[in-house]
C-alpha cells in the first residue's frame, strides 16, 4: 500500500504549531446520518431476510401437515396363481380329465373318517373297515372274544353229550335201548346243546355299528323318499343329548338304537345288539354316544386308482372288505350325486371292485362311458384321493 502523500502548501499548514488547526473538510452532521442510513438499510435487509426463512419454515411445516401420508409398502410382488375351479362348479371336462372334478355333496374328502369312539365296553372293539360315502359313515364294532369263549363251550358241551350217549347206548341191552339211548343222549340231545349254545352266544354278544351323516342327509328309514323299503322302524322320545333333541328307536328285525344330532341338521345313530334288558341297551348306546368325537379327521388310504372317469361321474362312496378266500377287496361306487345307500349297497351308478390281481365293473344300475380302474400293489402308494 503507497503512503499518503501531501503537497507542500499543506504540509506547512500542518507544522504550524503556532497557529490554530484549520477547518476540518468533513461535515460531520453528514457523515453520522449517512451512518445511520447506512445502519438501517442493513437492518432492513436481515430482518427481511430473517421474515423469508421464517415463512418458508412454516409453509413448509404447514404442506407436510397437509399432505396426505404415504402408503405403507404392500408385500414384494409374487407370481400370479393359475386360477383353479372350485369342486363343486367345476366345468365337466372329458373322460380321465383333472378338470372333470365335481363336488358329490356331504363328506369331502369322502377317504377322511371323521368320528371315533370316545368309549367302548369292555372286550368290544373294531371289526372290518368303515364305510366310507360322500353321505355317511359308518363303523361297526363287536365282542369277538366273548362269542369266541361262548362257541368253545358249545363245543364241549357238545362233546359231552356225544360221550354220554355213546356210553348209554354201550351199556344198553339190546338194539332197542341202544337206539333209543343214542337218539336220546347222542343227536338229540346234541342237537339242543347246539340250539342252547347258539342262543345263548347271540344273547351275550355285543355287536353295533356308529353312523354319521353329513349335513343335509339322514337314515333311509327316517326319509320318506326311501322308508318304503326300510324294515319298520318304532321310535319315541329319548332325554337330550347336547343341545338337539334325541330319539330311542327299535326294528322290526330286531335290533335297536339311539338317534340324535352331532350337528345342527346332521343326524348320527348307534344301532346294535347287546346282553340285557332294553332299558340296559339303550343305557349302552347313550353312553357310546355321549362319548363320540366328531372332531377326528383320519386319513383312509385305499389301494386303488381309477384311470378314468366320464363325467359327469363323481366318487360317492368306498366300501373295504377282508374275505379269507378272496382276499383284500376295495368296491368304488360313482354315480352322478351323493346319496344313504340300501344296506346292501345297491343303488343308481357304477360300482368298481377292485383286488388283489382283478378289476370288475357292475354296469346294472349306471348309464354312460363306465370308469376304468387299476390296483396299486405298494401299500406306500396307496392314495386318499382315487380320481384321475
Amino acid at each position: 500500500m503507497s503512503e499518503p502523500q501531501f503537497d507542500e502548501g499543506t504540509l506547512r499548514v500542518l507544522m504550524r504549531a503556532d497557529d490554530d488547526p484549520p477547518e476540518s473538510r468533513v461535515d460531520l452532521a453528514l457523515v453520522l446520518a449517512d451512518g445511520r442510513r447506512r445502519r438501517r438499510a442493513r437492518q432492513g435487509v436481515t430482518m427481511a431476510v430473517t421474515a423469508a426463512v421464517t415463512v418458508l419454515g412454516l409453509t413448509g411445516a404447514a404442506a407436510a401437515t397437509l399432505q396426505p401420508p404415504a402408503p405403507a409398502p404392500g408385500p414384494p410382488p409374487t407370481a400370479a396363481a393359475a386360477p383353479s375351479e372350485s369342486p363343486s362348479t367345476a366345468a365337466a371336462g372329458p373322460a380321465g380329465s383333472a378338470a372333470a372334478r365335481r363336488s358329490a355333496g356331504g363328506f369331502e374328502p369322502i377317504l377322511m373318517l371323521r368320528f371315533a369312539p370316545g368309549w367302548l365296553p369292555a372286550g368290544v372293539h373294531p371289526t372290518g373297515e368303515p364305510s366310507l360315502w360322500a353321505a355317511m359313515q359308518s363303523a361297526s364294532f363287536t365282542d369277538e372274544t366273548t362269542k369266541a369263549d361262548k362257541a368253545t363251550e358249545a363245543d364241549g358241551a357238545d362233546e359231552a353229550t356225544e360221550a354220554d350217549g355213546a356210553d348209554k347206548a354201550t351199556e344198553a341191552d339190546g338194539t332197542g335201548e341202544a337206539d333209543r339211548a343214542d337218539g336220546a343222549g347222542g343227536t338229540g340231545t346234541a342237537d339242543r346243546a347246539d340250539r342252547a349254545g347258539s342262543a345263548d352266544g347271540a344273547g351275550n354278544a355285543t355287536e353295533f355299528a356308529i353312523t354319521l351323516y353329513a349335513p343335509g342327509f339322514r337314515p333311509r328309514w327316517l326319509d320318506p323318499a326311501t322308508a318304503g323299503g326300510e324294515p319298520p322302524h318304532t321310535r319315541s322320545p329319548a332325554p337330550p343329548l347336547g343341545e338337539a333333541g334325541a330319539d330311542w328307536y327299535t326294528v322290526e328285525a330286531g335290533s335297536n338304537g339311539l338317534l340324535w344330532q352331532w350337528a345342527p341338521g346332521a343326524y348320527a345313530t348307534v344301532e346294535g345288539t347287546a346282553p340285557g334288558t332294553l332299558e340296559q341297551n339303550r343305557a349302552l348306546w347313550r353312553r357310546v354316544a355321549g362319548q363320540l368325537r366328531t372332531d377326528v379327521r383320519a386319513p383312509e388310504p385305499i389301494g386303488v386308482r381309477l384311470t378314468s372317469v366320464a363325467a359327469p361321474l363323481v366318487l360317492i362312496g368306498v366300501d373295504r372288505s377282508i374275505d379269507p378266500a378272496t382276499g383284500a377287496t376295495t368296491t368304488l361306487t360313482l354315480a352322478h350325486r351323493a346319496y344313504v345307500p340300501p344296506a346292501d349297497r345297491s343303488g343308481p351308478g357304477y360300482r368298481v371292485t377292485v383286488s388283489d390281481d382283478s378289476v370288475h365293473l357292475d354296469a346294472s344300475a349306471a348309464a354312460g362311458p363306465p370308469p376304468s380302474a387299476e390296483p396299486i400293489p405298494d401299500r406306500a402308494d396307496w392314495t386318499t384321493d382315487p380320481m384321475p
